[in-house]
């Protein structure tokens, strides 16, 4: 493989389009710098992906599908992926099942300010065919799947994009997100790819973390690995920082990744939740207590996207377990100035605790009222 290959593992902040545009295009240009000869970034990396009724605003998402027109052109001597709302097919606009305005999820390749076709002649986009319905997940509710419009569109999205560059000729796949864990799926779109016989699968993926999730990645990698007799050259590329559905605050820790048929890493970006734009190798990168990490820059992106004029937090201190962890984090991430400890001891509070309550103040360093 004689691509030369960044990884734009950017922070993607739901619903701040043109925050995220600007984070995209920063990373370009830092790519063209460095010679690359294309750049991937995330799923939904334009307005976010966990957006929840968001995806109900058909103003909202106009808006970033218009931007893809902006990435287009900055495509001149790169090549350019990355996730974004779809709401037409070949410049017509969609249905859903209800009869309302239809999206989808997409993964968009461009080179020299076009979109890169298909082998079969087509410019539509790779959507996401496996839509996830459970845990914190809602796809099913607001995206057509790439077996929707195949069957209303008669559509083949297994057909490879095919782009050359530098007189050299790559047939590309494009998965994104859930499409890689297919394993309680009836259809396989990774290895519909590897049938496809194409020379490299690109993953855009919004991946929330949990723990281990970094194993798992590999497992199911491995899984497919296992199934074909071939396999060809993988690129994994997660987004970092946190969204919220109103209900959770969901944290992506990037891990992006290039990966060799041998599923050696060419490419590894850090999977310590900070952005990256990924230009070489960063093996055994995970911080020692990631959990931790993890804890510590979610209430980092909460309180920036969400207090941007930085209030104080006051703090209830009981003395216990609970109180002591919240207060803990939130010196660790913000800094004892913006961190007020209170305990309001009645006659049922023993000396114990008041005395822990005591203690953590003057461990942490903050004021107690």
């Amino acid at each position: 493989m004689k691509l030369n290959i960044a990884l734009g593992q950017i922070r993607v902040k739901a619903g701040h389009i043109q925050d995220n545009v600007n984070a995209m295009l920063d990373m370009i240009q830092e790519a063209k710098q460095a010679g690359k000869d294309m750049i991937v970034f995330p799923e939904m990396c334009i307005s976010g992906y966990i957006l929840a009724d968001r995806y109900n605003d058909q103003a909202f998402l106009s808006y970033a599908y218009s931007m893809n027109q902006k990435i287009l052109e900055q495509s001149e001597d790169i090549i350019i992926v990355w996730g974004n709302i779809g709401l037409s097919i070949h410049g017509e606009p969609i249905t859903g099942h209800d009869g309302r305005f239809g999206r989808f999820n997409a993964a968009y390749m461009a080179y020299q300010k076009q979109y890169v076709l298909r082998e079969n002649g087509d410019n539509i986009p790779q959507v996401k065919t496996l839509l996830p319905n459970y845990r914190i997940f809602d796809d099913a509710r607001y995206f057509l799947s790439s077996l929707d419009l195949k069957q209303k569109h008669s559509l083949d999205f297994f057909s490879p994009f095919i782009v050359t560059i530098k007189d050299e000729t790559y047939r590309i796949g494009l998965e994104v997100c859930e499409d890689l864990w297919s394993q309680d799926y009836g259809v396989n779109p990774t290895l519909s790819w590897v049938n496809a016989g194409v020379d490299l699968i690109i993953n855009v993926s919004a991946s929330p973390w949990t723990l281990n999730k970094e194993s798992s990645r590999f497992k199911a990698l491995k899984h497919h690995h296992q199934q074909a007799q071939s396999f060809p050259y993988f690129i994994y590329v997660n987004q970092v920082g946190f969204q919220n559905n109103g209900k959770n605050v969901i944290g992506f820790d990037g891990g992006s990744m290039m990966l060799d048929p041998s599923l050696r890493p060419l490419l590894q970006g850090n999977d310590d939740f900070k952005a990256e734009c990924v230009m070489s190798n960063h093996p055994n990168n995970a911080p020692q207590s990631k959990l931790l990490s993890g804890l510590i820059e979610a209430v980092k992106c909460f309180d920036e996207e969400v207090l941007p004029f930085k209030p104080k937090w006051i703090v209830g201190l009981s003395g216990g377990l609970d109180s002591s962890i919240g207060a803990t984090l939130l010196t660790m991430a913000l800094g004892k100035e913006r961190v007020i400890g209170v305990n309001m001891a009645t006659q049922y509070n023993s000396l114990a605790t008041i005395s822990n309550a005591q203690t953590l103040a003057k461990k942490t360093r903050y004021s107690l009222q």
